[in-house]
């Protein structure tokens, strides 16, 4: 396991810990210590694992727009299939 991600891990699971053992105000929780344990690694792999899926299906890339820029510009950007790449356009208030 790469040192990176050990650190994350650790972050994550005492986020996780925390966040089991104090509950909104009138949600009562009685887990063990072991109990919260096996909670927080259960939301840590759930997270990696939603994480490792969203690679797969969400792209972003974020522009801005200029004189110099044009639509020949974003047609070396995007893929040459239409319905794969969308651009929005904000007319700032």
């Amino acid at each position: 396991m790469s040192s990176n991600k050990t650190v994350g891990d650790d972050h994550y699971i005492r986020f996780f810990r925390e966040a089991i053992q104090n509950p909104p105000a009138g949600n009562l929780v009685t887990f063990s210590p072991e109990e919260v344990q096996a909670r927080a690694e259960a939301l840590l792999k759930e997270l990696e694992t939603r994480g490792q899926r969203d690679l797969h299906v969400n792209f972003v890339s974020c522009w801005h727009e200029n004189k110099t820029e044009s639509e020949a510009l974003w047609r070396l950007y995007c893929p040459p299939h239409p319905q794969e790449s969308r651009y929005a356009r904000r007319t700032p208030i």
